[in-house]
């Protein structure tokens, strides 16, 4: 059986083992949304993760900024493919974070990238000490 998921469906998967953390631009502000899986989640387990990162999303390498503006903003990983980088981390994200799910219910989470932001370099060299990062 295959279900369609939304961002938020996403997230709710995402915290439930949480393994990996998506923080989403919206609005000009940061947000994390993390809200516990609801009663139907029970009966479900994991068939497979689809991801796409659409080819319309832009990417930015830029490190003269703290928030370059672009939907992909990912450099932690050596110089590539970024939509291949944040798309393996989505997939085994949401597979380590779906462990958990033992019910009888088969679904395949399709999940479309929106936006991916990390640091950049800039940013995280300038981090204040003791945040972190």
């Amino acid at each position: 059986m295959t279900l369609g998921f939304n961002r938020r469906h996403m997230l709710t998967l995402l915290a439930l083992g949480g393994a990996a953390a998506l923080a989403g631009c919206g609005g000009g502000q940061w947000q994390t949304e993390y809200q516990p899986a609801g009663p139907s989640a029970r009966d479900w387990s994991l068939a497979g993760v689809d991801v796409t990162v659409p080819a319309n999303l832009t990417v930015s390498e830029d490190n003269s900024v703290y928030v370059p503006k672009a939907d992909i903003v990912w450099q932690a990983e050596a110089a590539g493919d970024r939509r291949a980088q944040v798309s393996r981390i989505l997939q085994e994200g949401i597979a380590a974070g779906a462990r958990g799910l033992k019910g009888p219910r088969r679904v395949r989470f399709r999940v479309t990238l929106e936006t991916f932001h990390a640091l950049n370099i800039k940013s995280r060299k300038s981090a204040p000490k003791g945040t972190g990062v």
